[in-house]
């Protein structure tokens, strides 16, 4: 998790992995007088109470398959899903809970975004701070290249229904997730 806020200590933004953020902070870089605090500070780090403090959060079923497919990517191959799960550390910041980046407290946070509505939700961040420009999709998965009109969910929906041990491992693992967020314990459709 990166912790990114200004120095006049107007906001800050829990960045939460595979929810947008390297999107987010692109377009915060815009804003004057930014810093990225040290990787993994807490949200606790932040003194200042009144400020703005936000994050994004994702479904966790496609957050973990959007994980899934990250590393994927990065070894160039296709890695069998039962060998990812059982490879899952407990204490490798990608795969916590997003619960965890928050203390597991939705107070400490003025704006929660979701992914599913990202656009909206980043334009009423980018209204709070005054800027102006257009949403790029950044760190995008390379499937879209070949399938421009993807919809990942049903993509993601479609393979974790043929695992359903997988499906029962990640509402477990995630189970804070699907309570704090307000998602549903049901597959997207």
């Amino acid at each position: 998790m990166t912790l990114f806020k200004n120095k006049i200590d107007t906001w800050a933004y829990v960045h939460i992995p595979k929810t947008g953020g390297t999107t987010i902070k692109n377009l915060l870089k815009e804003v004057d007088g930014n810093l990225s605090l040290p990787n993994h500070s807490p949200i606790t780090s932040i003194n200042n109470k009144d400020i703005f403090t936000f994050t994004f959060v994702r479904n966790p079923f496609t957050r973990f398959m959007s994980l899934y497919y990250h590393e994927c990517r990065k070894v160039k191959d296709t890695i069998q899903l039962k060998r990812f799960v059982e490879n899952v550390t407990d204490n490798f910041f990608l795969y916590m809970p997003q619960s965890y980046y928050i203390n597991e407290d939705k107070a400490n946070l003025s704006f929660i975004g979701k992914y599913e509505s990202f656009i909206n939700d980043l334009n009423f961040i980018l209204n709070e701070f005054n800027i102006q420009q257009t949403i790029p999709h950044l760190n995008r998965n390379p499937i879209y290249d070949k399938h421009p009109n993807l919809d990942s969910d049903k993509y993601y929906t479609q393979i974790l229904s043929q695992e359903k041990w997988v499906v029962e491992w990640i509402r477990e693992r995630y189970k804070d997730d699907f309570k704090i967020f307000n998602y549903g314990m049901d597959l997207p459709r």
